[in-house]
């Protein structure tokens, strides 16, 4: 005789523990493994080396080159030219004007030995005339205009922001460095 005997209550668990056994691989594993097999034609097909077909030229027509000549013409008009400095003042005088600031004083001054180096490709350069405002604002009035700026009919950059306080109000001195095409 055995040792252990068996009961009615063992011989339905261990037939319980097979038939879920059973039942998990021909409910679950199975059908995972059938479709395996359907798919892996598919994944040999993609898993094959893929040589892409050679690229040809594409021919530029008259439609494009106009609409890339127009994009040109629009962009370097943003440049100033060394000759046309004034109108760079101007534009940004207006700029700080249409932001809030309070201008008290613009010039054009040559500009600092430090602000003259060069920080743009080789098609680009700083201007060596440095547009000066001064104006009197509020915070949020100088952080639209140095926010407008890049929204300008002209390209500048800061060159120097000095801020101080005057009186209730913010006085600035705001020195521009407008940048031009040189070609």
């Amino acid at each position: 005789m055995s040792r252990w005997p068996l009961t009615r209550g063992a011989l339905a668990a261990v037939a319980a523990l097979i038939v879920t056994g059973l039942g998990a691989y021909f409910g679950l594993v199975a059908p995972k493994a059938r479709e395996i097999a359907r798919l892996e034609p598919q994944v040999n097909a993609v898993a094959q080396p893929f040589d892409p077909p050679p690229v040809s030229a594409v021919s530029i027509g008259d439609t494009e080159r106009g609409l890339w000549d127009e994009l040109q013409m629009r962009v370097r008009a943003r440049f100033v030219a060394a000759e046309d400095q004034p109108r760079a003042l101007g534009e940004a005088t207006a700029l700080a004007r249409a932001a809030g600031l309070d201008v008290t004083a613009i010039a054009l001054e040559p500009a600092q030995p430090q602000a003259q180096a060069p920080f743009a490709p080789p098609p680009l350069a700083a201007n060596v005339v440095t547009i000066r405002l001064t104006a009197r604002h509020r915070f949020a009035d100088l952080i639209d205009f140095l926010d407008d700026l890049h929204h300008a009919k002209i390209y500048v950059v800061v060159a120097s922001l000095d801020v101080k306080r005057a009186g209730g109000e913010l006085e600035s001195e705001i020195r521009l460095l407008s940048m031009r095409w040189q070609q």
